[in-house]
C-alpha cells in the first residue's frame, strides 16, 4: 500500500484504512469561515462554547474561566460547521474539536470549517475525534510561546476521504457505540458523585452532630462583602458548641509556608477535589511546568495541609500524605499541634464551609472568586479536644473504609471506558473494525 502524500511519505500517525479511499489535504474539503456580527447584531446570538462534551450553550453571564468585556468580536457558528481550538497544543487536557448543532457565538480564536458536499460533517468530526484521542494535534504544533496551529497548518493535514455510503456507515456505527459507552461513563460518574455526598453527609454528622440542623440555616444568597466577619457568620450558622468544645481561629493553628522547590528535585504533586494530594504524575495533567517555573513551586512536607484558594468551594483542599511540590497557586500551612491534620481536612471540606468559600468567593470577576488570606485566618474551626478529633478521624476512616475499596475500581472502570471509546473510533475509522 503507498504511503504517498502530495508527493511525500505520509505522516506515521496517518492510519491509513483497509478499504477504498483518498487522502486529500483538508483544504481541499473544508473551506474556513469567519463571520463576525459586529455590536449591532450579536446580543440576538447565544454564546457557544468548544468543551470536553462538545459545542455546548453557554450562558453570556457565566463567571467560569476568562470572561470577554464583550462579544463583539465573537464569530457566528451554523449547525453542522466543525470547530477547532488549535490554541496551547502543549496542554493535552482540553477540547480540540466539535461538531455544532446550534446557532451562536463562539471565540474568536477557534477555527471553523464547513464541509463540501463529499464529506458528511459528523463523519468529519469522528475522523478528528480520532486525531484528538491519539494527541496527534498536540505534536503539530507551529512553534510559539503556546504552541498554536494556524488554519495554514491545518488546511495541510492529510484527510481520508471513503465513499459517502461508508461514512454513513461509520457514523451510524459511532453513534451507537459511543451512546452506550457514554450511558455507561454517566452511571459511573453518577456513582461516584453519590460516594463524594455520602462521605460530605458523614463527615458533617461526626464533626457537627446535633448542631446540622442549624447548619443548614446559613443564608447563601446574601451579596458578596470582603469585609464580612465570618468567625461570627459561621459560629451563627452552627450555634453553641457541646461542653468540650471550642472555636479556633485558622491563623491561630495553621502558619502558611512559603518555602520554595529551589534545587528543583521535588516530585511535582497535584491536589485533587477529593481532598487527596497525589503524585502529578499519577493524574491525567500531561501538561508538565516550564523549567522556570519548577524552582517557584512550593514545597510541601508530610503533615502540611493544601489548598487552592481558586477551587475551595470544589473541596480542594486536603492534608498531604507525601513530600513534593504544587503550584505557586495553592497555598501550604504548617499546623499546629492544637489540632489533628485529618480532623482540620475534614472540617475543611464540610458542607457549612463550602456554603461559607461560596460567600467568600462573591464577586464581580473570576480572578476574585480566589478566597484571600484574611478571610482565610478568620475561620472558626469547631474543634473538640485532641482525642475527640483523632477519635472522629477514626469513626470517619471507618465508615469510609468500603469507599477507599470502591473508589479506585470506579475510576479504573472509567478509564477503561474511555480507552474504549477511543478504540472503537479509530478501529471505525480505519476500517479495522467492519461497518
Amino acid at each position: 500500500m503507498s504511503r504517498q502524500f502530495r508527493g511525500e511519505h505520509l505522516p506515521d500517525w496517518v492510519l491509513e484504512p483497509n478499504y477504498e479511499h483518498e487522502i486529500i489535504p483538508v483544504g481541499y474539503v473544508f473551506q474556513k469561515s469567519k463571520v463576525v456580527p459586529g455590536p449591532s447584531e450579536s446580543e440576538q446570538y447565544q454564546r457557544l462554547s468548544l468543551t470536553m462534551n462538545g459545542v455546548l450553550p453557554r450562558s453570556r453571564e457565566a463567571t467560569d474561566g476568562l470572561q470577554p468585556e464583550n462579544f463583539d468580536g465573537y464569530q457566528l457558528i451554523k449547525p453542522g460547521q466543525l470547530i477547532f481550538k488549535l490554541i496551547d497544543l502543549q496542554n493535552v487536557s482540553t477540547s480540540r474539536v466539535g461538531l455544532s448543532e446550534d446557532l451562536g457565538l463562539v471565540s474568536p480564536a477557534y477555527i471553523a470549517l464547513t464541509a463540501d458536499r463529499r464529506v458528511l460533517p459528523k463523519y468529519a468530526y469522528w475522523y478528528f475525534m480520532d486525531l484528538y484521542n491519539r494527541r496527534i494535534f498536540n505534536n503539530l504544533s507551529e512553534g510559539g510561546v503556546r504552541a498554536n496551529l494556524s488554519w495554514e497548518g491545518l488546511r495541510q493535514l492529510p484527510f481520508i476521504l471513503p465513499s459517502i455510503e461508508r461514512q454513513h456507515r461509520i457514523v451510524e456505527f459511532l453513534d451507537a457505540e459511543t451512546a452506550r459507552i457514554d450511558n455507561a461513563r454517566a452511571t459511573v460518574q453518577k456513582l461516584t458523585e453519590l460516594a463524594d455526598e455520602l462521605k460530605i453527609a458523614t463527615v458533617d454528622q461526626l464533626c457537627f452532630g446535633e448542631l446540622r440542623a442549624r447548619v443548614d440555616q446559613i443564608d447563601s444568597y446574601l451579596p458578596y462583602n470582603p469585609h464580612r466577619n465570618t468567625y461570627l457568620a459561621i459560629r451563627s450558622a452552627c450555634g453553641e458548641l457541646p461542653s468540650g468544645w471550642r472555636y479556633l481561629r485558622f491563623k491561630n493553628i495553621a502558619r502558611r509556608t512559603r518555602n520554595r522547590n529551589e534545587d528543583g528535585n521535588l516530585e511535582m504533586l497535584s491536589l485533587r477535589q477529593t481532598g487527596e494530594v497525589v503524585y502529578r504524575s499519577s493524574t491525567a495533567q500531561n501538561q508538565e511546568p516550564s523549567e522556570e517555573s519548577i524552582p517557584k513551586y512550593l514545597a510541601v512536607s508530610p503533615g502540611n495541609l493544601v489548598l487552592n484558594p481558586m477551587w475551595l468551594r470544589g473541596g480542594a483542599v486536603g492534608v498531604s500524605e507525601l513530600r513534593g511540590a504544587v503550584s505557586p497557586d495553592y497555598r501550604v500551612f504548617e499546623l499546629s499541634e492544637e489540632i489533628d491534620a485529618s480532623y482540620l481536612g475534614f472540617i475543611l471540606r464540610s458542607r457549612p464551609f463550602i456554603e461559607q468559600y461560596k460567600l467568600l468567593e462573591r464577586a464581580e470577576t473570576t480572578f476574585d472568586r480566589r478566597i484571600q488570606q484574611v478571610d482565610l485566618d478568620n475561620l472558626p474551626i469547631p474543634a473538640p479536644p485532641l482525642e475527640i478529633q483523632k477519635q472522629i478521624v477514626r469513626q470517619i476512616d471507618e465508615q469510609f473504609a468500603a469507599d477507599n475499596v470502591m473508589r479506585p475500581t470506579l475510576t479504573r472502570v472509567a478509564e477503561l471506558l474511555t480507552e474504549r471509546r477511543s478504540a472503537i473510533i479509530t478501529a471505525a475509522v480505519t476500517g479495522e473494525l467492519e461497518v
